[in-house]
């Protein structure tokens, strides 16, 4: 996450214009390229996973755009300030608190899915 602010002074206060938070997401997903040289089983199981897997992974990329827009409301919403040094204070603190928020629910994700991986793993 990469913020983008941008602050205009007038009439002895400093407010937020616009903000944009800038996700450089990738995601890479499993590949195995001898697949047809498993058997029907084995080919099968592996395309579950793979499904699975992508579903998973497009989960983590829709926390990362919530946050994304929730941080850039929370930076739009702050109240101007007598100099744009204190406003761009605050929207770094705004935007920590939110970057730990969004770290936290991906962690929470994680350890929400983990029993259906292991579950799908063990299948195997």
């Amino acid at each position: 996450m990469t913020p983008r602010i941008a602050t205009v002074y007038s009439n002895g206060e400093c407010r937020i214009v616009s903000a944009e938070i800038k996700l450089d997401i990738k995601v890479t997903l499993p590949r195995w390229t001898e697949l047809d040289k498993a058997d029907q089983r084995t080919q099968k199981s592996f395309h579950g996973l793979s499904e699975h897997v992508e579903w998973h992974e497009q989960q983590h990329v829709k926390i990362s755009q919530h946050y994304a827009k929730t941080i850039e409301q929370r930076l739009l919403d702050l109240k101007p300030q007598p100099s744009c040094r204190l406003i761009l204070k605050e929207a770094r603190e705004i935007f920590k608190q939110g970057f730990v928020e969004h770290n936290k629910a991906q962690l929470a994700f994680d350890e929400e899915e983990r029993p259906a991986i292991e579950k799908r793993l063990s299948s195997l």
